[in-house]
């Protein structure tokens, strides 16, 4: 052997990413993928336009098994964000694996569609749609808020036509809340509890 040989070092003792306990690699996790504020999905920003910094890039690129790892924790730790309106009916059903995504906290923000004397009407979502239910009976908290403009006109004809059971339907300010409790108790375990909470915000 040349004295300028170069011999690597290799030390038995040397531990590997995934040799460390999951706790850590949870921690680790939560430093690249939470994201500090609420997470807006659409059609015009997908879901995968919120992991492109480099650090989470590196660390989804590392392995299968740390990649599915850090989304994991990247669904279930973050409070996304989603319009409810027929723009965005399927947009949830277009997520890869849409159906198994442990999302855990959502915010469904609700314009409003119109006003009668006695009640204000939101876009009704489509019940039968089998990716939001699946989506509903995983979370932990849901938070509703709709948009009230300040000043609204009446349609109390718009209204009288759009209220029903069809996918197009709206349901009232005062049944929201009632409405999704409802759904989610339907979909939820009976030992599992989600709250369930209404912000109406007015512009």
């Amino acid at each position: 052997m040349s004295p300028t040989s170069f011999v690597p070092f290799s030390d038995p003792k040397t531990i590997g990413f995934l040799d460390l306990p999951l706790e850590i690699r949870i921690f680790v996790y939560r430093e690249v993928v939470v994201q500090p504020d609420t997470v807006d999905l659409s059609r015009r920003r997908p879901v995968h336009e919120c992991l492109q910094d480099d650090d989470t890039i590196a660390i989804l690129s590392l392995n299968h098994q740390t990649r599915a790892e850090a989304l994991d924790v990247f669904y279930s730790e973050n409070t996304f964000r989603i319009v409810a309106d027929e723009d965005n009916e399927d947009l949830l059903s277009r997520l890869p694996h849409a159906d198994r995504l442990p999302i855990r906290h959502l915010e469904l923000t609700h314009s409003v569609i119109a006003s009668s004397l006695s009640n204000t009407m939101l876009y009704r979502p489509d019940v039968g749609n089998k990716t939001w239910m699946s989506v509903l009976s995983n979370l932990q908290s849901l938070r509703i808020i709709v948009v009230e403009p300040s000043r609204l006109p009446v349609h109390e004809e718009i209204v009288a036509d759009e209220i029903g059971e069809g996918r197009h339907s709206t349901i009232s300010l005062s049944e929201v809340k009632c409405f999704y409790s409802q759904l989610m108790s339907q979909s939820l375990e009976s030992s599992r509890s989600t709250l369930v909470s209404l912000l109406t915000l007015r512009i």
